[in-house]
């Protein structure tokens, strides 16, 4: 289970990272701002996204944008393993049955 859930969860990561590095190269600027709060991050992120759904419906398409490499994606942080190892474990586990009941 834990395989699968590794898996899935790489997936999804490449997908985020990918949009992320989507949104700075549309908006060059995101790659200069720092946040310290979760909830301006958020309403940053969604915003933006907004906006380039905005620029797609509208036929504004970035060709340019296929090009970004996402290891090259100035300002991706891989977060640090800490203190709390054992409640990640724990919540990972969590998920993982919650997924294998579906």
């Amino acid at each position: 289970m834990q395989i699968k859930y590794n898996q899935v969860h790489s997936k999804t990561r490449v997908k985020i990272e990918n949009c992320f590095g989507l949104l700075k190269g549309r908006w060059r600027r995101l790659k200069y701002i720092t946040v310290y709060k979760i909830e301006k991050a958020s309403n940053i992120i969604m915003a933006c996204c907004a906006l380039h759904n905005f620029c797609l419906i509208n036929d504004d398409f970035a060709e340019a944008l296929v090009d970004v490499d996402i290891d090259k994606v100035n300002g991706l942080q891989i977060p640090s393993r800490n203190d709390n190892r054992n409640i990640a474990v724990e919540k990972r586990n969590t998920i993982i049955i919650q997924f294998s009941e579906r």
